[in-house]
C-alpha cells in the first residue's frame, strides 16, 4: 500500500506518524490474502476481527493524513 510511494511521501507519513509497518505485518500474516482456509487459524482471532485490526489501523492512517492535510492524501 505505502511502498509505492516516494521517499519524500513516505517521509511525510513518519512526520504525522503513520507507519507501513502494522498493515504490513498483518497481510504478512495473512499470507498476504484471505482465504477461507485460514477462517480459524490456532491461537489467533477469527477472521473478521483480523480485517476489523487493519481497518482499524487503515482508518488511523487515514486520520493522520486528513489531520495533515498534505498533499499525499489521494
Amino acid at each position: 500500500m505505502l511502498d509505492g510511494l516516494p521517499a519524500s511521501e513516505l517521509a511525510a507519513l513518519v512526520e504525522l506518524g503513520v507507519s507501513q509497518e502494522g498493515i504490513r505485518a498483518a497481510l504478512v500474516a495473512e499470507h498476504g490474502s484471505f482465504e477461507r482456509g485460514r477462517l480459524r487459524v490456532a491461537g489467533r482471532p477469527t477472521l473478521d476481527l483480523r480485517i476489523e485490526e487493519i481497518r482499524r489501523e487503515l482508518g488511523r492512517i487515514e486520520e493522520a493524513l486528513v489531520r495533515g492535510r498534505s498533499r499525499i492524501y489521494r
